[in-house]
């Protein structure tokens, strides 16, 4: 090969590294809209297929239930290195699932959409992390840091756009049909990106191996409390999401608008807090550093929920974003530091248990609702994040005892 030919492939590499970063960052981004966009617009929704707002927990609980299927495929479809093709048919399962979610005019077709939603993020995302942690390996951490502030922003940007499109006279159905079209841009996308397949099942098969070799009950509390510990906080993130808007609306009496606003505003803080948690994380151990945040989290959540001023409840809302921007990506990276030769399998395995979390949270929050009121609801939400902490503290007196053996 002359010299030419080596730069031209030079180039051509070169390229394709910048629009795989573009499509993986954009397929997180998609993904964190996706998630957030429905609370805001909950009660016109439920009045849009003739439901009672207390069923719309089965709405959240579906998707969930369609995201841990995709996870769960994720590790079956890892053994044939079929990456490309298994993002191509996601991204065109979930635009066509959000137009399914626009044309829903009964509760039976809202749900099947909201599983095929949840079922092709959970292909989405877990691919995309794995995918960075194989292209990033030194910097794993860092880079997963970075997927989810995109997801985070992605969030924000997801209320924001419902609201202002039906605040501009837009009904929900064309709303969705828009949302549907920029999920189709990375379809067109990944049409001209080679992405790297990796090796996940070889690395799959070594992941169980490094698992199972050497187990001792250390090791097993560390695996059970990292998963249980993803497990409670996608419940907390789940029912904040899903429910704090309805809760500002009917117990604090805030408009649409201003709610959808307020969850918007709060995903923004997550997308700082994840770039500034990223940069502290390096220079702080990390079970103290969950510790702390997890711990300021569950008082700023609560302060939020029990006052009635409506600026200290946004500036709390905030801060608790900014709180919980670190809380996802740095379980991740325990996991990665803990067993730093099993990521390529536990990673999706922690997604799926998030997943649970997701189907558990919804539901739960909107039987409690249906029985008591959306404050109880939201009580609820509270004591998962309670127990995040708990389990976080006992993570953390494992790790010091691990570190004196």
């Amino acid at each position: 090969m002359n010299r030419l030919e080596t730069l031209l492939v030079t180039n051509k590499l070169a390229k394709n590294k910048i629009l795989l970063n573009i499509s993986l960052f954009y397929a997180l981004f998609l993904i964190g809209a996706n998630f957030s966009m429905i609370g805001p617009i909950l009660i016109e929704l439920s009045q849009k297929v003739g439901v009672n707002i207390e069923l719309m927990g089965y709405f959240f609980s579906m998707v969930s239930a369609g995201f841990l299927t995709g996870s769960f495929s994720t590790i079956l479809l890892g053994r044939f290195n079929i990456r490309n093709k298994i993002l191509l048919a996601s991204y065109l399962l979930l635009s066509s699932s959000i137009l399914l979610l626009a044309l829903s005019k009964n509760f039976s077709t809202l749900l099947i959409s909201a599983f095929f939603i949840g079922l092709s993020n959970g292909l989405i995302e877990s691919n995309v992390t794995v995918a960075l942690a194989e292209i990033y390996k030194d910097r794993k951490s860092q880079y997963i840091n970075i997927s989810q502030a995109f997801f985070s922003f992605g969030a924000f940007v997801g209320p924001f756009l419902i609201t202002f499109l039906i605040g501009r006279g837009f009904n929900i159905s064309v709303s969705f049909i828009i949302i549907s079209s920029l999920c189709m841009l990375n379809l067109v996308l990944l049409l001209f990106i080679k992405i790297p397949s990796g090796n996940s099942y070889l690395s799959n098969e070594k992941s169980k191996t490094s698992i199972l070799k050497g187990i001792s009950p250390v090791k097993i509390f560390l695996v059970v409390s990292i998963f249980l510990t993803m497990f409670f906080y996608v419940c907390f993130e789940s029912g904040v999401n899903s429910w704090i808007p309805t809760f500002l609306r009917l117990h604090k009496s805030f408009s649409a608008l201003f709610a959808g606003n307020a969850i918007a505003f709060f995903w923004l803080t997550i997308t700082a807090g994840r770039f500034l948690i990223g940069f502290i994380s390096t220079r702080v151990r990390v079970t103290y550093l969950l510790l702390i945040i997890s711990t300021l989290m569950v008082i700023t959540f609560k302060l939020s929920t029990v006052i009635n001023n409506s600026v200290l409840i946004i500036i709390l809302l905030i801060l608790t974003g900014l709180l919980m921007a670190g809380v996802w990506p740095l379980i991740v990276s325990l996991c990665a530091h803990f067993f730093p030769k099993s990521g390529n399998f536990l990673i999706p395995l922690i997604m799926m248990t998030g997943g649970i979390g997701g189907i558990f949270s919804p539901w739960v929050i909107g039987i409690v609702y249906d029985k008591f009121n959306i404050a109880a609801g939201i009580n609820i939400v509270f004591v998962f994040s309670i127990i995040i902490v708990v389990f976080v503290i006992g993570t953390v007196i494992v790790e010091n005892y691990n570190n004196k053996k």
